[in-house]
């Protein structure tokens, strides 16, 4: 098992939180019922870029051309399927653009995209528990893990066509993949169009013989759960049952906004500090 790890993230404060969206029902029945965060195919991601087919082209020309389109969409399927990952939204405010605005769990296109419309919750995880897990769940499945933020990049920045040797291809494209994975996979699925930057996305991605769902068990990473304004009052019980001790803690929250500002209101019921504020050093840039 191999870890790839992004520098620029490792040298940050450990106590930089990473936030996920999703909706109630997710939420309650599958993530706060079994502590599981699912990772999922590229072809069910919503970015056209990474759920289409990956460009593919040979060093030498095939004469076959049937054989030769059945050997792309071979080499096309195993650079999607060999994978899979899980995105979460990075908290403070990030260093690759004009982006300022509230943490990771007050952002409202966040909310209306991936949350219900406001409807759903947003999880808090501790980034290095959520890694310990990501990195066992590598290990007991035998599995490479990347991990690392997104790159956005500009029209025309990003280039997704992968040059093979046909040699390779014709003996074993399974073990070509394999060995050139590791290459490309910066450009393939931490790479993304601008128009997704102020999603502030960072992913673990792991790469292998894998299921059709992998999971990284978060039971020990969750730190704070998120309700947004539309969810149902009456399923916050539901959350707080199954999240006990965030919830003694202060630690379960209903989310309003107030003049575009997002404001937390613990549901312990007690007079309980809103979430802290993390303290958030300069990052570096990832090396080229």
């Amino acid at each position: 098992m191999e870890v790839f790890r992004s520098r620029r993230f490792a040298e940050e404060s450990p106590q930089r939180p990473l936030f996920h969206y999703t909706s109630g029902d997710v939420a309650l029945d599958h993530l706060l019922t079994d502590g599981r965060l699912r990772l999922q195919a590229p072809t069910g991601l919503n970015d056209p870029f990474e759920s289409e087919p990956i460009s593919v082209a040979f060093l030498l020309e095939d004469q076959n051309q049937q054989h030769r389109r059945g050997t792309f969409e071979a080499a096309s399927e195993l650079l999607r399927n060999t994978c899979r990952l899980c995105c979460l939204t990075l908290s403070g405010h990030y260093d690759h653009g004009p982006v300022g605005f509230g943490d990771g769990f007050a952002r409202a296109r966040m909310w209306a995209q991936y949350a219900e419309n406001h409807a759903g919750v947003c999880l808090a995880f501790n980034q290095d528990r959520l890694r310990a897990a990501a990195i066992a769940a590598a290990k007991a499945r035998d599995l490479r893990l990347y991990e690392a933020g997104v790159k956005y990049r500009v029209e025309g920045g990003l280039d997704r066509a992968i040059s093979l040797p046909y040699a390779r291809v014709a003996q074993d494209l399974p073990g070509l993949i394999e060995d050139v994975f590791p290459v490309h996979v910066a450009r393939l699925y931490f790479s993304k169009a601008w128009d997704w930057s102020t999603e502030t996305e960072y992913r673990f991605l792991l790469h292998g013989k894998v299921n059709d769902y992998e999971y990284i068990d978060v039971r020990h990473a969750l730190t704070g759960v998120f309700c947004g304004p539309a969810f149902p009052d009456g399923r916050i019980k539901d959350i707080c049952a199954r999240c006990p001790e965030l919830t003694d803690a202060g630690r379960v929250y209903k989310l309003s906004w107030r003049n575009g500002v997002a404001t937390t209101t613990p549901m312990s019921g007690g007079s309980v500090a809103p979430m802290p504020e993390w303290d958030i050093p300069p990052a570096p840039s990832d090396p080229a």
